[in-house]
């Protein structure tokens, strides 16, 4: 999982790069890319509606509720290190990204006519940051804790898609660009990573050895999960 972590921190750092550098190549996709999706929000009110009302459900601080919200139902089923993780996850994406994006300063995609108003800097997604590593955080639990076959897959998929389709929904309001959306993407999913690298949701087995009361050499094997 580390590996994992640090490939998905090199990714972000060298697309931090390309923009802090202003590289051509990607300031132009970005641009080409921008231009296309905010003329067909624009040609397409429902899309424009949904659009917004995408943003709005998965708000950053929405999505750290939600972690709260399932931190504390794994608590109730006394998975203490899950809860701790599943909580802690977006918190630690949300505090990530304000800090990334002043350290950038990337000016937000500018249209004449806007579809959606929105202040602050453009890189990274903090939606999409956000986003990814509730997503990550879903999809590492459903793995650890959920018994393989359909529904653990269909879990982890759906995960993964829910976190594609907030980051292409700012792409579609014109709030953001394709690398804004890519670089919280990956900076979600290093948060992710990182952090359940460092505290395994897993509950800690231990294993110790116990006196029979009626012999005296004999002894048992006890295991106790928490």
């Amino acid at each position: 999982m580390l590996a994992w972590a640090f490939t998905c921190g090199a990714l972000f750092l060298v697309l931090t790069t390309m923009v802090t550098r202003r590289w051509e190549p990607l300031l132009d996709l970005d641009q080409a890319v921008a231009d296309r999706f905010f003329a067909f929000t624009s040609a397409h009110d429902g899309v424009r509606r949904g659009a917004e009302e995408v943003a709005t459900l998965t708000e950053p601080a929405h999505l750290v509720w939600l972690g709260y919200a399932a931190g504390l139902v794994l608590l109730l089923t006394r998975q203490v290190r899950a809860a701790i993780v599943v909580a802690l996850v977006p918190l630690l994406a949300a505090q990530a990204y304000p800090h990334l994006k002043d350290r950038v300063e990337r000016a937000r995609p500018h249209w004449a006519h806007p579809l959606d108003v929105v202040g602050g800097y453009s890189f990274p997604s903090g939606h999409a940051t956000v986003a990814a590593a509730t997503a990550g955080a879903a999809i590492a639990l459903a793995a650890l804790l959920m018994r393989p076959g359909p529904a653990r897959r269909t879990a982890m998929g759906l995960a993964a898609v829910a976190a594609l389709l907030v980051g292409l929904d700012r792409i579609l309001l014109g709030v953001h660009y394709a690398s804004d959306v890519a670089a919280g993407l990956l900076l979600g999913t290093t948060v992710t990573l990182f952090t359940f690298a460092i505290v395994d949701p897993q509950p800690r087995v231990r294993t110790f050895r116990a006196k029979s009361a009626t012999t005296s050499p004999s002894s048992a094997t006890v295991t106790i999960s928490r």
